[in-house]
């Protein structure tokens, strides 16, 4: 399988060359430690086959040699809220000339976000 890299059409992807991990992989995952979100796997609402189906990949880097740890991140329930606040309020930020001279050009809903955003005090022009 050949290597991701640069998409010049995608302008957010990086320009860095992606390591070869294979080799990596191969000698197993020792000294690598990797984050359980205790938050997200306690989630009650969690279906329970979802939560077996992460039992085994874990069970798999742990025989691998991975460290599993487990880290708490309580803001994780937040994280869509506190994604589309910070994302609307730089979206108005970028886009604070449509919103005065164009706003009729947006889509309805993308106008609403975009002028509550505005109202935000903190956001970035």
């Amino acid at each position: 399988m050949p290597l991701l890299d640069y998409d010049p059409r995608d302008p957010f992807t990086s320009r860095r060359p992606v390591p070869d991990y294979w080799p990596v992989s191969r000698r197993g995952l020792r000294g690598i430690r990797v984050g359980l979100i205790r938050e997200l796997d306690e989630d009650a609402g969690m279906h329970q086959r979802s939560s077996r189906r992460s039992t085994t990949p874990l069970q798999v880097l742990r025989q691998q040699g991975a460290e599993v740890c487990e880290v708490s991140m309580p803001l994780v329930a937040l994280a869509g809220a506190i994604f589309v606040g910070v994302a609307d309020t730089e979206g108005a930020g970028a886009r604070d000339d449509i919103l005065r001279t164009r706003a009729a050009e947006l889509d309805r809903a993308s106008r609403t976000r975009l002028q509550a955003a505005a109202l935000v005090p903190a956001k970035v022009v």
